[in-house]
């Protein structure tokens, strides 16, 4: 059953991997890290989804990753306001943005089976593979800012995943700071 359960997630991760070229592996990794493959088991009100998204990685992913936006914000808010780009919105539109993110993970549901909405999480997973990929961006930028080179011509790709991965965790002020020690 725990097998079954924790696979049952697999196509949307697959999916999710070639849309965005994340590998699946460290999708899955970091679901079973996360959240042991039960969205909202921790009742954790600020973390959402297989990935446990927080208001943090909404905001990475709405910054960092263009094309997420320009397709998520017109779901939310009027299409002419979605042009000015997520910098220039007002604090209150990006935390609409953010919030309906947040209740697009958010997979705990006391009324469906076992708790969880199904669809919110496969949801999740195609978001959280949007954010990584907005992470991974992220750290490009960083790793250009402290060595004024593209980040593929001062560090391998596993060291660039794993430094993605602790932006995601860590942040980007953690990850600047490593970067330029």
């Amino acid at each position: 059953l725990v097998m079954e359960w924790q696979n049952q997630f697999d196509q949307s991760i697959i999916t999710a991997s070639q849309q965005t070229n994340i590998p699946g592996q460290l999708l899955k990794n970091l679901f079973a890290q996360e959240s042991q493959f039960w969205p909202g088991v921790f009742k954790d009100p600020k973390e959402f989804g297989l990935g446990q998204i927080t208001e943090n990685g909404a905001e990475t992913v709405l910054l960092w990753n263009r094309d997420f936006y320009n397709q998520f914000c017109p779901l939310v808010l009027d299409a002419n306001t979605c042009e000015l780009g997520y910098p220039l919105l007002e604090e209150e539109e990006q935390a609409t943005l953010r919030g309906a993110l947040a209740l697009q993970a958010k997979s705990d549901c006391s009324d469906c089976p076992m708790g969880i909405d199904l669809s919110h999480s496969n949801f999740s997973v195609t978001f959280f593979a949007e954010t990584l990929r907005a992470n991974c961006d992220q750290v490009g930028q960083i790793v250009y800012n402290a060595t004024g080179e593209i980040s593929g011509n001062v560090s391998n790709y596993e060291d660039l995943w794993r430094l993605t991965v602790a932006n995601y965790h860590a942040g980007a002020g953690c990850v600047s700071y490593a970067v330029h020690q």
